[in-house]
Formats: C-alpha cells, structure tokens, sequence
C-alpha cells in the first residue's frame, strides 16, 4: 500500500477514533493516546530537554486534548491537533522554568526581610513599598 493511502486511513481512523470518543467510548481515546504517546513524547523530549518532563508534558497534552475533546476541527489531522497541544504544554513549561529562575535569587532576600521583621506591618509602609515594586517592574 502506497504511503500517502496509509496516511490518509489512519487520519481517517484517528479522526473516528475521536468522535467515538465524543460519544463517551473511553477506550477509543485510550486508543488514540498508545497510538501517539511515543511520537509525542519524542517530540517533547526535543523541545524540554528531559525524559521526565516529556513525560510529563505527553500526559498533560492527553489530559488537555480529553477536555477539549468537542474542539477538535476534523478540516485538520488528529496528530497535528495533538502536537500543537504538546508543543502548548512545552512552552508553558519553560515559561514557568523562566520565571522560577527570575523569581530564585529573590527567594533567600525576601526571607531574610520577613525573619528580620523588616516587612512593616504599617499600611502606608506597605502601599509606598507596592508602588516601588511597580516602577521596578514597569506596570
């Protein structure tokens, strides 16, 4: 069987495979996740990084593409639907990476502040050092 007929029958079967699921067939779905797993999982370890939080990404985009079962547009292919639903989860995760590395080194200064008691308990204290906050950061 030429390539291009196999792809279209499995796009096809995929794309049953999750109205199947819409009807609340779960082993449809458990289908879909064995059929994808690897595939996304080696996706996601390309873009993380770490075999752990593929892993962990892989599982999120099912739990994700499971909600969002009834969105899902048949005009694309199952797999492109489930990959950009990994490569979602990706980004988020290193846009958390991003701000637990900013937000770090500031840890050990803002316990050291509330230890020492040097945080006031005064509200006009407080409000001034809120708005100091905010010209550092811009807002």
């Amino acid at each position: 069987m030429p390539l291009r007929n196999k792809v279209a029958l499995e796009t096809e079967e995929d794309r049953k495979l999750i109205a199947r699921s819409l009807n609340g067939e779960d082993r449809a779905f458990t289908i879909l996740m064995r059929r994808f797993k690897l595939p996304l999982f080696r996706f996601a370890v390309r873009h993380v990084g770490n075999e752990d939080d593929a892993d962990d990404m892989v599982q999120e985009a099912f739990v994700a593409a499971h909600r969002n079962l009834a969105r899902y547009n048949p005009k694309y292919e199952v797999s492109t639907w489930l990959y950009q639903i990994t490569l979602n989860k990706c980004r988020d995760l290193g846009r958390k990476r991003k701000t637990w590395s900013f937000l770090q080194p500031m840890t050990p200064m803002i316990e050291e502040q509330v230890s020492s008691g040097s945080v006031s308990d005064d509200p006009e204290t407080a409000l001034l050092g809120h708005k100091d906050l905010e010209e550092l950061s811009g807002y």
